[in-house]
């Protein structure tokens, strides 16, 4: 099996890190991208480096930049969808309209960067249907 991070993050699958608002989903995220891009062992795993984007879906690149800036780490590039105005709230009222929106931004992203082999979404929620609780739930909406 091909691993992104030796022994725990196998490649070519979903991944769903989950957890309280505050609880440092992000910092733990952009701390192991930083391991990613740098091909730098990251808690004692292998990692093996591979192109990735990653998209942010609730602060701007600015806000991530500083963010970079506070944990001591070399900043990678984020595509911040906060200042998208098809992303804002409202324009995509259903499911169907944000499965779209979905769909074009990774086309987009495969096309001008077709070497990319991860995409980071941070966070998912706002791609998702209402109401999903569970790790099950979530696995179950990204997969149909």
């Amino acid at each position: 099996m091909d691993y992104l991070m030796e022994g725990i993050l196998p490649a070519k699958q979903v991944h769903i890190l989950a957890g309280a608002s505050g609880a440092g989903k992000t910092s733990l995220l952009l701390e192991m991208l930083s391991g990613f891009a740098k091909c730098k062992e990251w808690l004692g795993h292998r990692v093996h480096g591979c192109p990735f984007v990653y998209i942010a879906t609730d602060r701007s690149a600015e806000e991530h930049r500083e963010k970079f800036s506070l944990m001591g780490l070399e900043p990678f590039p984020v595509r911040s969808l906060v200042d998208d105005a098809r992303f804002s709230p409202g324009a995509l009222n259903s499911q169907k309209q944000r499965d779209k929106y979905l769909r074009s931004l990774i086309e987009t992203v495969k096309s001008s960067h077709p070497e990319v082999t991860l995409f980071v979404i941070d966070p998912l929620a706002p791609f998702l249907p209402e109401r999903l609780n569970s790790y099950h739930q979530v696995a179950g909406a990204l997969v149909t």
